[in-house]
C-alpha cells in the first residue's frame, strides 16, 4: 500500500534580524551540525563492526536468496546498524541540547546520517563527509507545527515566536 505523500517546500530568505537572533540561529545550526556528526560517527562505527563480522562476510559470498538476505539483515540489526537504532542513539545526544533542537529534528538528522552510511555500506558511495564548522546544514522536521519554520513574518524554532530580546540589557 503506497503512503500518501505530504507536499514539502523549501524556502530561502535573506534575514535582516538583530545580532542576538543571528547568534541564536548560529548556535542552533552548530548544534544541528554536531548532532549530525555524532550520528554519522556512530553509524560508521556500526557499519565497520558489521563489515568486520566473519559470518557476514561469508554470507556475502553465498548465492543471493531470501534466507541469505534475512541473515544479513539480522546481523546488521544485531550490531545496531539500522535507521531506528540510530534514532535510539540520537535520543541521548539530543537530550543534552533539548533547549535548542527538538527530538524530531534530531531524528531527521540521524536518518540523514544513516542514509549516508547506508550508501557506503551497499557500495553506492565511496565515502561519507562530516560537516565542517563552516559547512551549511539544513534542518528538517517531521512536523510543521514545531521546529524551524517561517510563520507570519517570524522565524520560529520551537513552540513560540521570539518577538522581543529575552534580556534587553545585552
Amino acid at each position: 500500500m503506497a503512503r500518501k505523500s505530504t507536499p514539502t517546500y523549501t524556502i530561502e530568505l535573506s534575514l535582516h534580524i538583530p545580532v542576538w537572533q543571528q547568534h541564536r540561529l548560529e548556535k542552533k545550526f552548530k548544534i544541528a551540525r554536531d548532532v549530525y556528526n555524532s550520528c554519522l560517527g556512530e553509524a560508521l562505527k556500526r557499519h565497520k563492526r558489521v563489515k568486520a563480522d566473519k559470518r557476514y562476510r561469508a554470507l556475502l559470498h553465498e548465492p543471493k536468496s531470501k534466507q541469505r538476505n534475512k541473515q544479513l539483515e539480522d546481523i546488521r540489526l544485531a550490531y545496531g546498524f539500522s535507521e531506528y537504532s540510530l534514532h535510539d542513539f540520537v535520543k541521548t545526544v539530543q537530550h543534552k541540547f533539548k533547549e535548542n533542537i527538538g527530538s524530531l529534528e534530531a531524528q531527521k538528522l540521524a536518518t540523514r546520517a544513516f542514509q549516508s552510511v547506508e550508501k557506503l555500506h551497499f557500495g553506492k558511495s565511496k565515502k561519507v563527509h562530516f560537516k565542517a564548522f563552516d559547512d551549511d546544514i539544513s534542518v528538517e522536521n517531521k512536523s510543521n507545527s514545531t521546529g524551524l519554520r517561517y510563520e507570519e513574518g517570524y522565524i520560529l524554532w520551537g513552540d513560540k515566536p521570539t518577538k522581543k530580546h529575552p534580556n534587553p540589557k545585552n
